[in-house]
């Protein structure tokens, strides 16, 4: 009732009702974004494809920038270009055999792309570098491969927000729904306690838990 009660008074004011509801629409994505975090940023897509432009550039230009190589091979890893991604990953790791995040992206690029064997490697080799790596995601994908015990156990002690909430949904998937709830509970009680800038970061992840985990 309200919304609509400022929606005929924006109408009032700018005489047409397309421009109010254009203008009701950006205050809206704007109230979101700086205060509750349910609505994604849409100008995301657009900062990571000038960013991978840049990076692709670079690389151009300078093959051996072993930085841009594993930035790059991340940004195709999260837009699911896995084949793009293992062959970036390989070209930063050949001067950055010691990099825990490119053995770790490049282990979870293996994954989807079939390639267990190689992945759990990767993985294994990311965690003995640094068992704090990606916040815990490696041992995420660990416990994809096989479950057990010590790897929940891990994700708990080292698992970020964002790998507790994917471990919940994991589990949930495979039935082990107590597990899950474990992870969905952390996943609250962690957005219960974090700052208010922290909140709108976890909020869309925070509802979503209390929704899987009944």
């Amino acid at each position: 009732m309200k919304l609509f009660g400022l929606f005929m008074i924006i109408s009032l004011l700018t005489r047409n009702p397309l421009l109010a509801l254009l203008i009701l629409i950006m205050i809206y994505v704007f109230v979101d974004r700086s205060f509750i975090g349910i609505l994604p940023d849409f100008l995301a897509p657009l900062r990571r494809s000038r960013r991978r432009y840049e990076l692709q550039r670079e690389v151009e230009v300078n093959p051996h920038n072993a930085n841009a190589q594993l930035e790059l091979g991340e940004m195709y890893f999260m837009q699911g270009q896995y084949d793009r991604a293992v062959e970036r990953l390989q070209n930063a790791l050949v001067k950055m055999d010691d990099s825990a995040l490119g053995r770790y992206y490049l282990g979870a690029s293996l994954y989807y792309l079939g390639q267990r064997e190689r992945s759990l490697k990767e993985l294994e080799a990311a965690i003995q570098i640094n068992p704090k790596v990606a916040h815990g995601l490696p041992y995420l994908y660990l416990l994809k491969h096989s479950y057990s015990e010590s790897l929940t156990d891990s994700l708990m002690r080292y698992g970020s927000v964002q790998a507790l909430f994917e471990t919940g949904k994991y589990l949930k998937q495979i039935g082990k729904k107590q597990e899950a709830a474990k992870f969905f509970n952390e996943v609250l009680d962690v957005y219960r306690l974090s700052s208010p800038t922290m909140r709108r970061n976890y909020r869309r992840m925070a509802v979503y838990a209390r929704l899987f985990g009944k």
